[in-house]
């Protein structure tokens, strides 16, 4: 038989536990927790496309490895910070310079003619279930994430295609 102060004992345990469970997740940073932690603010402007319209998008495409790539998406999300403050694009970059702590694997960074380009991914396995791009020119900042799943060899197509 429990007493009292077990059952309460217990109690606490479970308690604590359970807020030290909800403070790991909170700290937990996807791409998708940026865009909404930063969509609301003012200047940010975000889209997200849906299966279906990348599938009606992507149908239109030239060729057959483009469309069977669109068949692949899941979803798509597109930020801009291009109007949006200092104070928010700091807030921002800080919350990308997370994502590696968070499994996103940091796959390039391509600095070109005044752009800079750096991809993300995330994976299940062998399939890469996220692709994130953040772009940077003169002091305009985008944010793309592709969700899917795709290969290794679809990441090399979808980078020739763009």
């Amino acid at each position: 038989m429990f007493n009292i102060t077990t059952i309460m004992t217990m109690k606490n345990f479970f308690l604590t536990i359970a807020f030290l469970s909800m403070s790991i997740v909170g700290m937990a940073q996807s791409a998708s927790d940026i865009v909404t932690e930063l969509k609301n603010e003012q200047g940010v402007e975000s889209q997200v496309l849906n299966k279906l319209m990348l599938r009606m998008q992507f149908s239109q495409a030239p060729d057959e490895k483009t469309k069977a790539l669109g068949q692949k998406m899941d979803g798509m999300t597109v930020m801009s910070l291009s109007k949006a403050s200092d104070e928010v694009k700091q807030k921002f970059e800080e919350r990308v310079g997370k994502l590696s702590e968070n499994g996103y694997l940091q796959e390039e960074v391509v600095e070109e003619m005044g752009v800079k380009a750096r991809t993300f991914i995330k994976k299940d396995g062998e399939l890469i279930t996220e692709i994130v791009n953040v772009v940077e020119s003169q002091g305009e900042t985008a944010l793309i994430i592709i969700m899917g799943k795709f290969t290794k060899d679809d990441l090399e197509a979808l980078a020739q295609g763009m």
